[in-house]
Protein backbone atom coordinates (compact mmCIF):
# COMPACT_ATOMS: atom_id res chain seq x y z
CA UNK A 1 0.00 0.00 0.00
CA UNK A 2 1.05 3.59 -0.62
CA UNK A 3 0.90 4.45 3.08
CA UNK A 4 3.19 1.55 3.95
CA UNK A 5 5.75 2.77 1.41
CA UNK A 6 5.44 6.30 2.75
CA UNK A 7 5.95 5.00 6.28
CA UNK A 8 9.11 3.13 5.26
CA UNK A 9 10.45 6.22 3.50
CA UNK A 10 9.71 8.42 6.51
CA UNK A 11 11.33 6.02 8.96
CA UNK A 12 14.50 5.99 6.86
CA UNK A 13 14.47 9.77 6.66
CA UNK A 14 14.14 10.05 10.45
CA UNK A 15 17.48 8.30 10.74
CA UNK A 16 19.32 10.67 8.41
CA UNK A 17 17.62 14.07 8.55
CA UNK A 18 19.76 17.08 9.37
CA UNK A 19 18.91 20.72 9.94
CA UNK A 20 15.82 22.35 11.40
CA UNK A 21 14.08 22.63 8.03
CA UNK A 22 14.45 18.92 7.31
CA UNK A 23 13.15 18.01 10.76
CA UNK A 24 10.16 20.38 10.45
CA UNK A 25 9.32 18.90 7.06
CA UNK A 26 9.55 15.35 8.41
CA UNK A 27 7.36 16.18 11.39
CA UNK A 28 4.71 17.60 9.06
CA UNK A 29 4.88 14.40 7.00
CA UNK A 30 4.60 12.36 10.19
CA UNK A 31 1.43 14.26 11.13
CA UNK A 32 -0.21 13.42 7.82
CA UNK A 33 0.90 9.79 7.98
CA UNK A 34 -0.35 9.29 11.55
CA UNK A 35 -3.81 10.20 10.29
CA UNK A 36 -3.68 8.01 7.18
CA UNK A 37 -2.27 4.80 8.67
CA UNK A 38 -4.96 2.16 9.14
CA UNK A 39 -2.82 -0.48 10.88
CA UNK A 40 -2.54 0.15 14.66
CA UNK A 41 0.90 -1.47 14.70
CA UNK A 42 2.17 1.06 12.17
CA UNK A 43 0.71 3.95 14.17
CA UNK A 44 2.50 2.61 17.26
CA UNK A 45 5.74 2.17 15.27
CA UNK A 46 5.71 5.72 13.93
CA UNK A 47 4.91 7.08 17.39
CA UNK A 48 7.84 5.17 18.85
CA UNK A 49 10.20 6.54 16.20
CA UNK A 50 9.02 10.12 16.72
CA UNK A 51 9.74 9.84 20.43
CA UNK A 52 13.16 8.21 20.04
CA UNK A 53 14.75 9.31 16.73
CA UNK A 54 18.15 10.92 17.53
CA UNK A 55 17.84 13.27 14.56
CA UNK A 56 14.81 14.90 16.20
CA UNK A 57 16.07 14.99 19.75
CA UNK A 58 19.64 16.10 19.04
CA UNK A 59 18.43 19.62 18.18
CA UNK A 60 20.01 22.36 20.28
CA UNK A 61 16.66 23.95 21.19
CA UNK A 62 15.08 21.14 23.21
CA UNK A 63 11.98 23.06 24.28
CA UNK A 64 11.22 24.08 20.68
CA UNK A 65 11.46 20.41 19.68
CA UNK A 66 9.03 19.57 22.48
CA UNK A 67 6.52 22.10 21.13
CA UNK A 68 6.85 20.71 17.60
CA UNK A 69 6.30 17.10 18.72
CA UNK A 70 3.29 18.06 20.86
CA UNK A 71 1.84 19.87 17.83
CA UNK A 72 2.25 16.69 15.73
CA UNK A 73 0.01 14.67 18.02
CA UNK A 74 -2.40 17.57 18.60
CA UNK A 75 -2.96 18.12 14.88
CA UNK A 76 -3.18 14.40 14.13
CA UNK A 77 -5.76 13.74 16.86
CA UNK A 78 -7.88 16.68 15.66
CA UNK A 79 -7.92 15.30 12.14
CA UNK A 80 -8.64 11.70 13.19
CA UNK A 81 -11.51 12.82 15.38
CA UNK A 82 -12.80 15.13 12.66
CA UNK A 83 -12.73 12.23 10.17
CA UNK A 84 -14.74 10.04 12.54
CA UNK A 85 -17.31 12.71 13.36
CA UNK A 86 -18.00 13.69 9.76
CA UNK A 87 -18.31 10.14 8.43
CA UNK A 88 -21.91 9.67 7.33
CA UNK A 89 -21.82 6.13 5.95
CA UNK A 90 -20.29 3.58 8.39
CA UNK A 91 -20.22 0.88 5.71
CA UNK A 92 -18.11 2.81 3.23
CA UNK A 93 -14.73 1.37 2.30
CA UNK A 94 -12.92 4.47 3.57
CA UNK A 95 -14.34 3.96 7.04
CA UNK A 96 -13.51 0.27 6.97
CA UNK A 97 -9.87 1.12 6.35
CA UNK A 98 -9.67 3.98 8.86
CA UNK A 99 -8.99 3.77 12.57
CA UNK A 100 -11.55 5.27 14.92
CA UNK A 101 -10.36 7.74 17.53
CA UNK A 102 -10.40 5.14 20.31
CA UNK A 103 -8.34 2.54 18.42
CA UNK A 104 -6.02 5.20 17.08
CA UNK A 105 -5.43 6.65 20.56
CA UNK A 106 -4.66 3.21 21.99
CA UNK A 107 -2.15 2.65 19.17
CA UNK A 108 -0.38 5.94 19.93
CA UNK A 109 -0.19 5.05 23.62
CA UNK A 110 1.36 1.67 22.74
CA UNK A 111 3.98 3.51 20.71
CA UNK A 112 5.15 5.33 23.84
CA UNK A 113 7.43 2.45 24.75
CA UNK A 114 10.67 1.80 26.59
CA UNK A 115 12.56 2.85 23.45
CA UNK A 116 12.17 6.48 24.54
CA UNK A 117 12.43 8.34 27.86
CA UNK A 118 9.22 8.49 29.84
CA UNK A 119 9.21 12.29 29.74
CA UNK A 120 8.72 12.11 25.97
CA UNK A 121 5.69 9.88 26.46
CA UNK A 122 4.12 12.84 28.22
CA UNK A 123 4.50 14.87 25.01
CA UNK A 124 2.45 12.39 22.96
CA UNK A 125 -0.26 12.20 25.63
CA UNK A 126 -0.28 16.00 25.93
CA UNK A 127 -0.85 16.34 22.19
CA UNK A 128 -3.69 13.81 22.28
CA UNK A 129 -5.52 15.49 25.15
CA UNK A 130 -5.05 18.97 23.69
CA UNK A 131 -6.48 17.80 20.38
CA UNK A 132 -9.46 16.23 22.11
CA UNK A 133 -9.92 19.33 24.24
CA UNK A 134 -10.27 21.44 21.10
CA UNK A 135 -13.15 19.20 20.03
CA UNK A 136 -14.89 19.36 23.36
CA UNK A 137 -14.05 15.68 23.98
CA UNK A 138 -16.65 14.55 21.44
CA UNK A 139 -16.03 11.24 19.70
CA UNK A 140 -13.77 9.49 22.21
CA UNK A 141 -15.46 7.23 24.71
CA UNK A 142 -15.70 8.67 28.22
CA UNK A 143 -13.87 5.72 29.72
CA UNK A 144 -10.92 6.05 27.34
CA UNK A 145 -10.72 9.79 27.88
CA UNK A 146 -10.48 9.23 31.62
CA UNK A 147 -7.84 6.54 31.08
CA UNK A 148 -5.86 8.97 28.94
CA UNK A 149 -5.83 11.48 31.78
CA UNK A 150 -4.80 8.67 34.14
CA UNK A 151 -2.01 7.67 31.76
CA UNK A 152 -0.73 11.21 31.38
CA UNK A 153 -0.67 11.98 35.09
CA UNK A 154 1.02 8.65 35.83
CA UNK A 155 3.68 9.22 33.16
CA UNK A 156 4.24 12.76 34.39
CA UNK A 157 4.65 11.67 38.01
CA UNK A 158 7.07 8.88 37.06
CA UNK A 159 9.09 11.33 34.95
CA UNK A 160 9.23 13.75 37.87
CA UNK A 161 10.39 10.95 40.17
CA UNK A 162 13.10 9.85 37.73
CA UNK A 163 14.36 13.41 37.37
CA UNK A 164 14.33 14.04 41.12
CA UNK A 165 16.55 11.00 41.66
CA UNK A 166 19.24 12.52 39.45
CA UNK A 167 21.13 15.41 41.02
CA UNK A 168 20.73 18.83 39.38
CA UNK A 169 18.72 17.48 36.47
CA UNK A 170 15.75 19.52 35.25
CA UNK A 171 13.28 18.82 32.47
CA UNK A 172 12.26 22.09 30.77
CA UNK A 173 10.42 20.15 28.07
CA UNK A 174 8.40 18.26 30.68
CA UNK A 175 7.49 21.50 32.45
CA UNK A 176 6.38 23.04 29.15
CA UNK A 177 4.27 19.98 28.29
CA UNK A 178 2.53 19.99 31.69
CA UNK A 179 1.72 23.68 31.33
CA UNK A 180 0.23 23.06 27.88
CA UNK A 181 -2.04 20.19 28.94
CA UNK A 182 -2.93 21.40 32.43
CA UNK A 183 -6.08 23.32 31.46
CA UNK A 184 -7.50 20.28 29.61
CA UNK A 185 -7.42 18.07 32.73
CA UNK A 186 -10.33 17.81 35.13
CA UNK A 187 -9.69 18.89 38.70
CA UNK A 188 -9.26 15.35 39.97
CA UNK A 189 -6.38 14.72 37.61
CA UNK A 190 -4.89 18.16 38.19
CA UNK A 191 -4.66 17.38 41.88
CA UNK A 192 -3.32 13.87 41.24
CA UNK A 193 -0.08 15.29 39.82
CA UNK A 194 2.83 15.04 42.25
CA UNK A 195 3.00 18.74 43.07
CA UNK A 196 5.70 18.17 45.70
CA UNK A 197 8.00 17.25 42.81
CA UNK A 198 6.46 19.47 40.14
CA UNK A 199 6.67 22.81 41.96
CA UNK A 200 10.44 22.76 42.78
CA UNK A 201 11.29 21.71 39.22
CA UNK A 202 9.01 24.37 37.75
CA UNK A 203 10.56 27.12 39.86
CA UNK A 204 14.13 25.98 39.18
CA UNK A 205 13.47 25.70 35.46
CA UNK A 206 11.81 29.09 35.10
CA UNK A 207 14.01 31.18 37.40
CA UNK A 208 17.46 29.63 37.20
CA UNK A 209 17.91 27.50 34.07
CA UNK A 210 19.23 28.56 30.66
CA UNK A 211 15.78 27.74 29.28
CA UNK A 212 14.23 30.30 31.63
CA UNK A 213 15.21 33.61 33.19
CA UNK A 214 18.84 32.56 33.87
CA UNK A 215 18.87 33.88 37.45
CA UNK A 216 18.26 37.36 36.11
CA UNK A 217 21.88 37.72 35.01
CA UNK A 218 20.77 39.26 31.73
CA UNK A 219 20.69 42.60 33.60
CA UNK A 220 24.39 42.46 34.45
CA UNK A 221 25.52 42.88 30.84
CA UNK A 222 23.37 45.89 30.01
CA UNK A 223 25.31 48.55 31.88
CA UNK A 224 28.50 48.07 29.85
CA UNK A 225 26.60 48.74 26.61
CA UNK A 226 25.00 51.99 27.83
CA UNK A 227 27.29 54.85 26.82
CA UNK A 228 27.01 58.62 26.95
CA UNK A 229 26.25 60.02 23.53
CA UNK A 230 25.51 63.33 21.87
CA UNK A 231 23.88 65.94 24.04
CA UNK A 232 24.79 64.07 27.20
CA UNK A 233 22.08 61.47 26.62
CA UNK A 234 22.66 57.81 27.36
CA UNK A 235 22.60 55.52 24.34
CA UNK A 236 21.89 51.76 24.29
CA UNK A 237 22.30 50.42 20.77
CA UNK A 238 19.89 47.84 19.37
CA UNK A 239 22.97 46.16 17.83
CA UNK A 240 24.70 45.75 21.19
CA UNK A 241 25.40 42.30 22.63
CA UNK A 242 23.13 42.91 25.64
CA UNK A 243 20.17 44.04 23.50
CA UNK A 244 20.51 41.01 21.23
CA UNK A 245 20.67 38.73 24.27
CA UNK A 246 17.58 40.39 25.69
CA UNK A 247 15.75 39.78 22.42
CA UNK A 248 16.85 36.15 22.55
CA UNK A 249 15.67 35.81 26.15
CA UNK A 250 12.23 37.23 25.33
CA UNK A 251 11.78 34.65 22.56
CA UNK A 252 12.55 31.63 24.79
CA UNK A 253 9.34 29.53 24.92
CA UNK A 254 9.34 29.23 28.71
CA UNK A 255 9.81 32.98 29.13
CA UNK A 256 7.03 33.71 26.64
CA UNK A 257 4.77 31.30 28.56
CA UNK A 258 5.39 32.78 32.01
CA UNK A 259 1.75 33.79 32.40
CA UNK A 260 0.59 30.20 31.93
CA UNK A 261 3.43 28.84 34.07
CA UNK A 262 2.63 31.22 36.91
CA UNK A 263 -0.96 29.94 37.01
CA UNK A 264 0.34 26.37 37.14
CA UNK A 265 2.70 27.35 39.97
CA UNK A 266 -0.14 28.98 41.90
CA UNK A 267 -2.22 25.79 41.68
CA UNK A 268 0.78 23.67 42.72
CA UNK A 269 1.39 25.85 45.77
CA UNK A 270 -2.15 25.08 46.95
CA UNK A 271 -1.61 21.33 46.50
CA UNK A 272 1.85 20.88 48.03
CA UNK A 273 1.83 18.52 51.02
CA UNK A 274 5.37 19.08 52.32
CA UNK A 275 5.53 22.53 53.90
CA UNK A 276 9.34 22.60 53.64
CA UNK A 277 8.94 22.82 49.86
CA UNK A 278 7.10 26.11 50.32
CA UNK A 279 9.90 27.34 52.56
CA UNK A 280 12.44 26.54 49.83
CA UNK A 281 10.19 28.25 47.31
CA UNK A 282 10.29 31.43 49.37
CA UNK A 283 14.07 31.19 49.52
CA UNK A 284 14.30 30.73 45.75
CA UNK A 285 12.04 33.70 45.11
CA UNK A 286 14.04 35.80 47.58
CA UNK A 287 17.31 34.78 45.90
CA UNK A 288 16.00 35.59 42.44
CA UNK A 289 14.49 38.95 43.43
CA UNK A 290 17.68 39.86 45.33
CA UNK A 291 19.77 39.03 42.26
CA UNK A 292 17.55 41.19 40.06
CA UNK A 293 17.62 44.04 42.57
CA UNK A 294 21.43 44.06 42.92
CA UNK A 295 22.02 44.00 39.19
CA UNK A 296 19.41 46.68 38.60
CA UNK A 297 21.05 49.03 41.10
CA UNK A 298 24.37 48.62 39.28
CA UNK A 299 22.70 49.70 36.02
CA UNK A 300 22.74 53.32 34.80
CA UNK A 301 19.06 53.04 33.91
CA UNK A 302 18.15 52.63 37.59
CA UNK A 303 19.26 56.23 38.21
CA UNK A 304 16.73 57.62 35.74
CA UNK A 305 13.12 58.16 36.80
CA UNK A 306 10.45 57.16 34.32
CA UNK A 307 9.41 60.81 33.98
CA UNK A 308 13.00 61.74 33.00
CA UNK A 309 13.60 59.13 30.30
CA UNK A 310 12.90 61.56 27.44
CA UNK A 311 15.47 63.93 28.92
CA UNK A 312 18.33 61.47 29.47
CA UNK A 313 17.88 58.65 26.93
CA UNK A 314 18.50 58.71 23.18
CA UNK A 315 15.68 58.19 20.70
CA UNK A 316 16.93 54.72 19.67
CA UNK A 317 17.17 53.67 23.31
CA UNK A 318 13.60 54.79 23.98
CA UNK A 319 12.31 53.21 20.79
CA UNK A 320 13.41 49.58 21.23
CA UNK A 321 15.79 48.47 24.02
CA UNK A 322 14.10 50.12 27.00
CA UNK A 323 10.51 49.03 26.15
CA UNK A 324 11.84 45.53 25.55
CA UNK A 325 13.56 45.54 28.94
CA UNK A 326 10.37 46.60 30.71
CA UNK A 327 8.45 43.86 28.89
CA UNK A 328 10.88 41.19 30.06
CA UNK A 329 10.95 42.50 33.60
CA UNK A 330 7.16 42.58 33.77
CA UNK A 331 6.93 38.93 32.69
CA UNK A 332 8.97 37.96 35.74
CA UNK A 333 6.03 38.84 38.04
CA UNK A 334 2.20 38.96 38.02
CA UNK A 335 1.13 42.57 37.88
CA UNK A 336 -1.16 43.32 40.84
CA UNK A 337 -1.09 47.11 41.14
CA UNK A 338 -3.97 48.92 39.35
CA UNK A 339 -1.53 51.48 37.96
CA UNK A 340 0.54 48.70 36.36
CA UNK A 341 -2.61 47.28 34.80
CA UNK A 342 -3.57 50.70 33.44
CA UNK A 343 -0.12 51.07 31.91
CA UNK A 344 -0.43 47.63 30.32
CA UNK A 345 -3.87 48.53 28.97
CA UNK A 346 -2.54 51.76 27.51
CA UNK A 347 0.38 49.94 25.90
CA UNK A 348 -1.88 47.30 24.32
CA UNK A 349 -4.37 49.88 23.02
CA UNK A 350 -1.52 51.82 21.43
CA UNK A 351 0.23 48.70 20.13
CA UNK A 352 -2.83 47.68 18.13
CA UNK A 353 -2.45 50.81 15.99
CA UNK A 354 1.29 50.33 15.48
CA UNK A 355 1.14 46.63 14.64
CA UNK A 356 0.97 47.33 10.91
CA UNK A 357 4.17 49.39 10.77
CA UNK A 358 6.33 47.24 13.05
CA UNK A 359 8.57 44.69 11.38
CA UNK A 360 8.15 40.99 12.11
CA UNK A 361 10.98 40.81 14.66
CA UNK A 362 9.53 43.72 16.64
CA UNK A 363 6.10 42.10 16.63
CA UNK A 364 7.57 38.78 17.75
CA UNK A 365 9.85 40.18 20.42
CA UNK A 366 7.70 43.03 21.76
CA UNK A 367 4.02 42.49 21.06
CA UNK A 368 3.53 38.73 21.40
CA UNK A 369 5.24 38.50 24.83
CA UNK A 370 3.19 41.52 25.93
CA UNK A 371 -0.17 39.98 25.04
CA UNK A 372 0.47 36.37 26.11
CA UNK A 373 -0.23 36.88 29.87
CA UNK A 374 -3.60 38.47 29.12
CA UNK A 375 -5.05 36.21 26.41
CA UNK A 376 -6.79 34.29 29.19
CA UNK A 377 -7.96 36.07 32.34
CA UNK A 378 -8.77 32.88 34.30
CA UNK A 379 -12.21 34.31 35.04
CA UNK A 380 -10.93 37.57 36.59
CA UNK A 381 -13.56 40.07 35.42
CA UNK A 382 -11.30 42.93 36.54
CA UNK A 383 -8.96 42.12 33.65
CA UNK A 384 -11.56 42.01 30.89
CA UNK A 385 -10.51 45.32 29.34
CA UNK A 386 -6.89 44.19 29.13
CA UNK A 387 -8.09 40.79 27.91
CA UNK A 388 -9.98 42.38 25.01
CA UNK A 389 -7.07 44.68 24.18
CA UNK A 390 -4.66 41.73 24.12
CA UNK A 391 -6.86 39.81 21.67
CA UNK A 392 -7.17 42.89 19.46
CA UNK A 393 -3.37 43.21 19.32
CA UNK A 394 -2.98 39.49 18.57
CA UNK A 395 -5.44 39.65 15.68
CA UNK A 396 -3.77 42.80 14.35
CA UNK A 397 -0.32 41.18 14.42
CA UNK A 398 -1.54 38.04 12.63
CA UNK A 399 -3.33 40.09 9.97
CA UNK A 400 -0.28 42.13 8.93
CA UNK A 401 0.78 40.94 5.44
CA UNK A 402 4.52 40.89 6.19
CA UNK A 403 4.03 38.78 9.34
CA UNK A 404 3.53 35.66 7.24
CA UNK A 405 5.81 33.40 9.28
CA UNK A 406 4.28 34.54 12.57
CA UNK A 407 0.75 33.96 11.31
CA UNK A 408 1.56 30.53 9.89
CA UNK A 409 3.00 29.36 13.20
CA UNK A 410 0.53 31.01 15.62
CA UNK A 411 -2.93 30.98 14.03
CA UNK A 412 -3.79 27.37 14.91
CA UNK A 413 -2.75 27.61 18.57
CA UNK A 414 -4.46 30.98 18.94
CA UNK A 415 -7.68 29.54 17.51
CA UNK A 416 -7.53 26.77 20.12
CA UNK A 417 -7.29 29.45 22.80
CA UNK A 418 -10.35 31.24 21.41
CA UNK A 419 -12.39 28.06 21.83
CA UNK A 420 -11.23 27.84 25.45
CA UNK A 421 -12.39 31.37 26.36
CA UNK A 422 -15.69 31.36 24.45
CA UNK A 423 -18.44 31.84 25.56
CA UNK A 424 -17.29 32.56 29.11
CA UNK A 425 -15.08 35.56 28.29
CA UNK A 426 -15.80 36.47 24.67
CA UNK A 427 -19.14 37.81 23.44
CA UNK A 428 -20.69 36.23 20.32
CA UNK A 429 -19.76 39.24 18.20
CA UNK A 430 -16.14 39.22 19.39
CA UNK A 431 -15.79 35.49 18.77
CA UNK A 432 -17.27 35.69 15.28
CA UNK A 433 -15.03 38.59 14.31
CA UNK A 434 -11.94 36.76 15.57
CA UNK A 435 -12.70 33.53 13.69
CA UNK A 436 -13.57 35.43 10.51
CA UNK A 437 -10.28 37.32 10.69
CA UNK A 438 -8.23 34.17 11.24
CA UNK A 439 -9.85 32.34 8.33
CA UNK A 440 -9.36 35.36 6.06
CA UNK A 441 -5.69 35.58 7.05
CA UNK A 442 -5.18 31.86 6.34
CA UNK A 443 -7.04 31.77 2.99
CA UNK A 444 -5.87 32.57 -0.58
CA UNK A 445 -4.53 34.92 -1.83
CA UNK A 446 -2.78 35.38 1.53
CA UNK A 447 0.86 34.28 1.56
CA UNK A 448 0.05 32.33 4.71
CA UNK A 449 -1.96 29.93 2.56
CA UNK A 450 1.13 29.29 0.45
CA UNK A 451 2.99 28.04 3.52
CA UNK A 452 -0.01 26.31 5.11
CA UNK A 453 -2.48 25.52 2.28
CA UNK A 454 -4.76 23.46 4.55
CA UNK A 455 -4.79 25.91 7.46
CA UNK A 456 -8.10 27.63 6.68
CA UNK A 457 -9.84 24.27 6.23
CA UNK A 458 -8.30 23.02 9.47
CA UNK A 459 -9.71 26.02 11.35
CA UNK A 460 -13.17 25.39 9.92
CA UNK A 461 -12.93 21.67 10.69
CA UNK A 462 -12.23 22.47 14.33
CA UNK A 463 -15.15 24.90 14.34
CA UNK A 464 -17.49 22.43 12.62
CA UNK A 465 -16.54 19.57 14.95
CA UNK A 466 -17.65 21.55 18.00
CA UNK A 467 -21.12 22.39 16.67
CA UNK A 468 -22.88 19.14 17.57
CA UNK A 469 -21.66 19.10 21.17
CA UNK A 470 -22.14 22.82 21.81
CA UNK A 471 -24.82 24.09 24.18
CA UNK A 472 -28.22 24.86 22.67
CA UNK A 473 -29.25 27.11 25.56
CA UNK A 474 -29.55 30.86 24.85
CA UNK A 475 -26.54 32.82 26.03
CA UNK A 476 -27.22 35.30 28.79
CA UNK A 477 -26.12 38.92 29.07
CA UNK A 478 -22.35 38.86 28.61
CA UNK A 479 -19.96 40.91 30.73
CA UNK A 480 -18.02 41.92 27.60
CA UNK A 481 -21.04 42.90 25.51
CA UNK A 482 -21.18 46.40 24.10
CA UNK A 483 -23.87 48.35 22.27
CA UNK A 484 -23.49 46.20 19.15
CA UNK A 485 -24.16 43.05 21.19
CA UNK A 486 -27.13 44.56 23.02
CA UNK A 487 -28.90 45.17 19.70
CA UNK A 488 -28.28 41.62 18.46
CA UNK A 489 -30.85 38.83 18.67
CA UNK A 490 -30.37 36.10 21.32
CA UNK A 491 -28.07 33.24 20.30
CA UNK A 492 -26.90 29.94 21.73
CA UNK A 493 -23.32 28.75 21.84
CA UNK A 494 -24.14 26.34 19.00
CA UNK A 495 -25.70 28.99 16.78
CA UNK A 496 -22.75 31.34 17.36
CA UNK A 497 -20.37 28.65 16.10
CA UNK A 498 -22.56 28.16 13.01
CA UNK A 499 -22.74 31.91 12.37
CA UNK A 500 -18.93 32.07 12.66
CA UNK A 501 -18.71 29.28 10.08
CA UNK A 502 -21.09 31.18 7.78
CA UNK A 503 -19.20 34.46 8.25
CA UNK A 504 -16.00 32.76 7.07
CA UNK A 505 -17.39 31.48 3.75
CA UNK A 506 -16.55 34.62 1.69
CA UNK A 507 -12.85 34.15 2.50
CA UNK A 508 -12.59 30.58 1.21
CA UNK A 509 -11.24 29.51 -2.15
CA UNK A 510 -13.87 28.30 -4.62
CA UNK A 511 -12.61 24.70 -4.31
CA UNK A 512 -13.11 24.88 -0.53
CA UNK A 513 -16.58 26.38 -0.94
CA UNK A 514 -17.71 23.21 -2.70
CA UNK A 515 -17.17 21.33 0.58
CA UNK A 516 -18.10 24.00 3.10
CA UNK A 517 -21.37 25.31 1.65
CA UNK A 518 -23.18 21.97 2.19
CA UNK A 519 -21.33 21.40 5.48
CA UNK A 520 -22.58 24.76 6.76
CA UNK A 521 -26.16 23.97 5.77
CA UNK A 522 -25.95 20.60 7.55
CA UNK A 523 -24.75 22.35 10.70
CA UNK A 524 -27.66 24.83 10.47
CA UNK A 525 -30.11 21.93 10.48
CA UNK A 526 -28.69 20.78 13.83
CA UNK A 527 -30.21 23.83 15.54
CA UNK A 528 -33.35 22.71 17.36
CA UNK A 529 -34.79 26.12 18.24
CA UNK A 530 -36.88 27.27 15.21
CA UNK A 531 -36.10 30.96 15.77
CA UNK A 532 -32.36 30.39 16.04
CA UNK A 533 -32.45 28.05 13.03
CA UNK A 534 -34.30 30.61 10.91
CA UNK A 535 -31.81 33.30 11.95
CA UNK A 536 -28.94 31.04 10.86
CA UNK A 537 -30.65 30.36 7.52
CA UNK A 538 -31.18 34.09 7.03
CA UNK A 539 -27.51 34.81 7.72
CA UNK A 540 -26.45 32.07 5.30
CA UNK A 541 -28.65 33.50 2.54
CA UNK A 542 -27.38 37.00 3.37
CA UNK A 543 -23.77 35.91 2.85
CA UNK A 544 -24.64 34.32 -0.50
CA UNK A 545 -26.72 37.19 -1.87
CA UNK A 546 -25.62 40.51 -0.33
CA UNK A 547 -22.31 41.12 -2.11
CA UNK A 548 -20.07 39.66 0.61
CA UNK A 549 -18.70 37.24 -2.00
CA UNK A 550 -16.49 38.42 -4.85
CA UNK A 551 -17.52 37.76 -8.44
CA UNK A 552 -15.91 34.32 -8.78
CA UNK A 553 -17.23 33.02 -5.47
CA UNK A 554 -20.68 34.53 -6.06
CA UNK A 555 -20.90 32.82 -9.45
CA UNK A 556 -20.07 29.47 -7.89
CA UNK A 557 -22.68 30.03 -5.17
CA UNK A 558 -25.34 30.74 -7.80
CA UNK A 559 -24.46 27.48 -9.55
CA UNK A 560 -24.43 25.56 -6.26
CA UNK A 561 -27.79 27.02 -5.24
CA UNK A 562 -29.52 26.47 -8.55
CA UNK A 563 -28.14 23.27 -10.07
CA UNK A 564 -26.18 21.45 -7.38
CA UNK A 565 -28.90 21.00 -4.81
CA UNK A 566 -28.08 23.94 -2.55
CA UNK A 567 -31.62 25.32 -2.54
CA UNK A 568 -33.16 21.96 -1.68
CA UNK A 569 -30.52 21.27 0.98
CA UNK A 570 -31.23 24.51 2.83
CA UNK A 571 -34.99 24.83 2.45
CA UNK A 572 -36.15 21.23 2.82
CA UNK A 573 -35.58 18.46 5.31
CA UNK A 574 -34.92 14.85 4.34
CA UNK A 575 -38.59 13.84 4.81
CA UNK A 576 -40.04 16.82 2.96
CA UNK A 577 -41.60 16.42 -0.49
CA UNK A 578 -39.77 18.69 -2.89
CA UNK A 579 -42.20 20.27 -5.39
CA UNK A 580 -41.57 19.10 -8.94
CA UNK A 581 -40.73 21.81 -11.48
CA UNK A 582 -43.67 22.80 -13.70
CA UNK A 583 -44.58 25.44 -16.23
CA UNK A 584 -46.31 28.58 -15.13
CA UNK A 585 -50.06 27.93 -15.16
CA UNK A 586 -49.70 24.14 -15.30
CA UNK A 587 -52.27 21.94 -13.52
CA UNK A 588 -50.98 19.71 -10.72
CA UNK A 589 -52.04 16.10 -10.15
CA UNK A 590 -54.71 16.97 -7.57
CA UNK A 591 -56.49 19.46 -9.83
CA UNK A 592 -60.15 18.63 -10.54
CA UNK A 593 -60.16 20.40 -13.87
Amino acid sequence: MATDKSLATLLRALQSASGEQDISRLLESATNLLVLLSNPSNVALLTSQLLSAPTIWSASDHVQTVLQVVDVFTSASIRVLRRQQTSQDPTSSDIQRSLGIDDWTVAVVKGASAASPRSRHVLAFTGLLRGLGVHGRNGMSTGLHTKMQDTLTAATNLSLQESSQRTNVIEPGLIMAVSLVFDTLDRQHKTSLDHDLLLPMLVSTVLFSDDGLRQGYFLSMIDADIVEGAGGKFHWSTDSVSCRQLLSLASIPLVAALGRLSRLAAFSIEQVKDITILARLMQDLHEFSRSLSIQWRQNKLSEIDASEEMMYLSDETLRTPVPLLWRVLRTTMISQHPLDRNMDLYFLNAAEHFAFILDTNAAKELLLPAVSPYLSTSGDLGLLQIFEAAHSVMLAVLAVPHNVDLAASHIESYACLLFQVFPQLLSPRQFRLAIKQLVRTASPPSKVSEQRPLLSSTLLEVLYSRVEGASCQPLGRHSTMDAHDNDAEPMSEQSVLIHALTDSLPSLHVDALEDWLPATVKSIKLIQDPALRDAAKHRFWEVLSNSEMDVERAAFCVTWWGTRGGRELLLYDENDTIPAPMMSGALNETSRL
